[in-house]
Parts: structure tokens; sequence; C-alpha cells
């Protein structure tokens, strides 16, 4: 018994990327935001108690190592994998398996103008025909520049609303089980390791 394949049937619609975007950057906002607010936390700590800079640029490179870590684990995420294939399917280097096309994919692609012949290209051309023509000249061109980037692909056309500066109670329950949770001021849980004051008259000992 044999089978015959059939043309290939597209998806019924492409996934709902600006929900992807906007969930993935507002992680990502949430990972960079919770790192500079621990690192102010950490400078006005230390400075109030007369912290060594040493000690306190050990703390800030230690939250920032871990920021980094946090974007790497997010950006293997199937969110962003998401978001890998659309960017992939709007510049052209993957075909479109959803009926609908994406947003910007017609920047990506190169068009072509009719030009005439430079002098050049007109010497070049050498014909025993009577009848015959000159060949047509063409150049490639773009309307715009598309973004480079995954991140400037979907800023550009799948725009997120700026973030509120108010925390929801969702994101103050992730802060605090992420370990940078400290008090009410939006700081960081200070590091075991490290000593702890009470007040800043407190004195190293």
């Amino acid at each position: 018994m044999s089978f015959i394949s059939g043309p290939k049937i597209p998806k019924s619609g492409a996934p709902d990327y600006k929900a992807i975007w906007q969930q993935y950057k507002g992680e990502f906002d949430n990972i960079n935001k919770r790192t500079e607010g621990g690192i102010a936390d950490i400078r006005a700590r230390f400075a109030a108690t007369g912290a060594s800079p040493d000690l306190l640029d050990a703390e800030a490179n230690r939250l920032r190592e871990t920021g980094r870590l946090d974007i790497a684990a997010l950006r293997q995420s199937t969110t962003y994998a998401a978001l890998e294939e659309g960017f992939a399917i709007a510049t052209g280097r993957a075909g479109n398996p959803y009926s609908d096309a994406l947003a910007g994919v017609e920047d990506f692609g190169v068009k072509q103008r009719q030009r005439d012949p430079t002098p050049e290209e007109k010497a070049q051309f050498h014909s025993t025909d009577s009848n015959a023509q000159e060949p047509r000249y063409y150049d490639q061109y773009r309307l715009k520049e598309p973004p480079k980037t995954l991140e400037e692909y979907f800023q550009q056309y799948y725009p997120t609303a700026p973030s509120s500066a108010a925390e929801t109670p969702e994101e103050k329950v992730r802060r605090a089980a992420t370990g940078y949770g400290g008090g009410d001021s939006g700081g960081t849980t200070p590091n075991p390791l490290l000593p702890s004051f009470k007040n800043p008259n407190d004195v190293w000992s």
C-alpha cells in the first residue's frame, strides 16, 4: 500500500506574538529591576555603615551575576523559543507554517528596481544580431532598513506598554521567592555571610 502526500496545510493562525513578547519583556525587565534595586539597596546600606568598597563591589557583582544567570535561563524558556521562531519566519530564515503573515515581514524582503545601464555596462554589450536589445539592469533595495535583532523586531512591530512603577502582588511574591525581598524597602535580603547592622552607627567587629 502506498500513501500519497498532499500539500502541507498551514496551521490555523500564528501565535499571539504580542502577548508572548509582553510576557518575555516583563520577565526580562523584572530581572533587571530586581538586580538594580538590589545593588542600590546594598550601596545605601554599605554607605551608611562605612563598608569597604571592595566588599560593596563583591556583593554588587554577585547580584549582577545572579541577574545574568536569570536572563540566561529566561532565554532557554519556551517563551523565548517562540519568539526565535517568529523572528526567523519574519526574516525569511524559516518558512511560515501559519495561515497569516507576521507583522513587518515585507520589510525584510529585497525588491528590485530597474535602472538604466552605466556607460561601462553599455560598452560590455556586444551582439551581431541587429534585433538584439540591451539587457535590463536592476538594483536590489529595501523600503527601509529592517531591525537586526530579535528584541528590536518585536519592540518595533509588537510594542509593549511601558511597565508600571507600582509593583503588583504577584511581583512582590516573585521577588520574595527569589531571595531579594528584604523588607518593605524593596531591597535585597542581606547576605548571610556578611555582618548585619540594626542602625548606621554600628561598628564593624
